[in-house]
């Protein structure tokens, strides 16, 4: 009987990467990408949104303003009040600006209004042209007179065309702009006429 002998299997070769080709490594990388995204969505750990995230969904910063006006009433020489315009208001922003290099300074305040819009309110002791132009950052056009709070408020145009009315009360400017609506400067006129001024810190 004759024995044939076994022949041994060649061994197994890896692949050249070399001879792989940008279609192979964009297959590898899609196949991943799948497997990765599958992966996520069992384990219910993300969403996807195209559009990127709902700008709604993002909640406004506040500001904590029975903390920070006392702060900021320290920091200058003029009477601050303090407005309370209505509990569907949210401040977002406290801030005291220089409005000229004689150091004329700004409270400034910000909401966002029960519609989403904005309005800030400035208080300063300082010339009403250079308040108007700080804000405005550009030259006002001036639009005539309106009357809120029982106060005649000189209402100007300025950056994107938004509202500016200003007025003297009782020593201090008070300047209204934004994008809100007039009904909402309306509002914030009274607030601020009716507030009380802050102690300082």
């Amino acid at each position: 009987m004759v024995t044939v002998p076994k022949s041994t299997p060649p061994p197994l070769q890896k692949p050249n990467r070399a001879n792989l080709t940008g279609k192979d490594m964009v297959g590898s990388m899609l196949f991943l990408a799948v497997a990765i995204l599958v992966l996520m969505g069992v384990l219910g750990r993300c969403s996807f949104n195209p559009s990127g995230p709902d700008p709604q969904s993002i909640p406004a910063r506040t500001v904590d303003l029975e903390t920070d006006l006392p702060r900021a009433a320290d920091r200058v020489d003029f009477p601050v009040r303090s407005p309370e315009p209505g509990a569907d208001w949210q401040a977002t922003t406290m801030r005291v600006d220089e409005l000229t290099p004689e150091g004329d300074q700004a409270v400034r305040v910000g909401w966002l209004t029960p519609d989403g819009s904005y309005l800030r309110l400035s208080q300063a002791v300082a010339d009403e042209g250079a308040l108007v132009r700080y804000e405005a950052r550009q030259d006002p056009r001036g639009q005539g007179v309106v009357t809120a709070a029982d106060l005649e408020w000189v209402h100007y145009l300025g950056e994107r065309d938004e509202s500016i009315w200003v007025t003297e009360f009782d020593g201090t400017m008070l300047l209204l702009t934004g994008s809100a609506a007039e009904s909402d400067f309306h509002q914030m006129a009274e607030a601020v006429v009716a507030a009380d001024v802050v102690a300082a810190d």
